[in-house]
């Protein structure tokens, strides 16, 4: 072997080491020697060189190699987080299956890239466990594309452009409608686009797979102060996407949950207490609390507003007939 090939399996050698240290592996002497085919002398020298390196390059950093005195693996301290772990591979992949979200085709390409990368990083223990929730994926009823129209209309409104829509209404009326759109929100399995129609002062929401067409128009928009959507603050008033009026509630609640509760409906403060049961009061949108409400059978009481807490009523005595 020539100098020179000798030099370059040595620099081959420093790079493929600063890779697997810099991407979270730990390895022991031995194994570094093994995987290395060199001896135990040589990986500490090499080890030095890499310290050596990483503190020219910047000083003030913390980077750098130790042979971790409790179970002697090498490692690298202070690297920065710059691939995903295990435990983030999984929970991007459990957020995907649970949320039912996607076409089944669409989720296994983002899906396998997922256990391609684990693959790459050494974290194949995952893997098995992946695939197998994928197994048991079920799609929703409407198995349309979604990640296409979604990058569409996120460029839509970020380019200020309106949008021609043909729309699928629940009723099956199908309609044509101009709209300003202003954002993407996902709630309960649904990407939904929300979005302005002209004149209106309150955005509309459209479940982005009823979208049957779409056409982003030349033609540009601008919002008023009073039109500015605050997305944030819709989420923390609304349940299952649907607006309703703004209003103000105040409930009793006794059931096994209180922290379920103040998680389901993030404006909710506790007022009052009252024996096992907790006073709530919330800022919410009148018409998806409702069937939230209903959800929760016999561990919650409407208490104001009276015309609400009368809605409620006549909602549950109807419910009453169908089962007597």
């Amino acid at each position: 072997m020539t100098e020179e090939n000798k030099k370059m399996s040595k620099v081959e050698r420093l790079l493929k080491l600063y890779n697997h240290l810099q991407g979270g592996k730990r390895y022991t002497k031995a194994e570094l020697a093994t995987e290395m085919d060199i001896d135990e002398r040589t990986v500490q020298r090499d080890i030095g060189i890499l310290n050596t390196y990483l503190e020219d390059i910047d000083p003030h950093s913390g980077v750098y190699i130790r042979n971790n005195p409790i179970d002697y693996h090498y490692e690298m301290i202070g690297r920065q987080e710059e691939n995903l772990n295990s435990g983030e591979i999984l929970v991007l992949a459990k957020i995907l299956l649970e949320s039912r979200a996607l076409e089944k085709e669409e989720l296994d390409h983002i899906i396998q890239k997922l256990v391609r990368y684990s693959k790459r990083q050494g974290q194949e223990s995952i893997e098995q466990y992946i695939l197998s929730e994928k197994y048991h994926y079920t799609e929703l009823q409407n198995n349309s594309k979604r990640i296409e129209p979604l990058v569409n209309l996120a460029q839509a409104i970020s380019g200020r452009r309106k949008v021609k829509l043909e729309y699928i209404k629940q009723n099956e009326e199908i309609v044509e409608r101009f709209v300003k759109p202003i954002s993407i929100m996902f709630s309960e399995y649904y990407f939904y686009l929300i979005a302005y129609l002209k004149d209106e002062t309150k955005p509309i929401m459209y479940r982005i797979d009823r979208i049957l067409a779409y056409e982003i128009l030349e033609e540009g928009f601008s919002l008023s102060e009073q039109n500015r959507f605050e997305e944030g603050e819709i989420r923390k008033r609304i349940q299952f996407m649907y607006p309703g009026e703004l209003m103000t509630i105040k409930l009793r609640f006794w059931g096994p949950s209180l922290e379920a509760l103040l998680d389901r409906l993030p404006t909710a403060k506790i007022v009052e207490k009252e024996g096992e049961a907790y006073i709530i009061q919330a800022e919410v949108y009148g018409k998806g609390v409702k069937m939230w409400l209903l959800s929760q059978a016999n561990y919650i009481e409407v208490l104001e507003p009276l015309n609400f807490r009368e809605e409620m009523k006549q909602t549950i005595e109807q419910m009453f007939k169908l089962y007597n």
